[in-house]
């Protein structure tokens, strides 16, 4: 049991690591918001969004893995639009 424990340990190490991450991205993300409505530009950019998603097809693990390519492309389709929505809100 107590590798159980250990190795909830190292996810709930990972889940912080995430967490800040995910408030980097979501600084950054409010920065380019900001440039582009200063600037008049279109607040979404699809293309962008579709090459963030696609960023690391050609690793080998999502490449042979298409269910895991397909989380992974979840995971940043979600991030994407929860961030889009945080930004909404602010």
């Amino acid at each position: 049991m107590s590798h159980i424990l250990k190795l909830r340990h190292e996810i709930e190490k990972l889940h912080e690591d995430l967490l800040k991450l995910i408030l980097k991205r979501k600084d950054l993300v409010d920065q380019i918001w900001q440039l582009k409505k200063d600037s008049h530009l279109e607040m979404t950019d699809i293309s962008r969004e579709k090459a963030l998603i696609e960023q690391f097809d050609h690793w080998p693990e999502l490449k042979n893995d298409p269910a895991l390519k397909d989380f992974y492309h979840n995971v940043v389709k979600n991030i994407i639009a929860e961030n889009k929505k945080y930004a909404k809100k602010s």
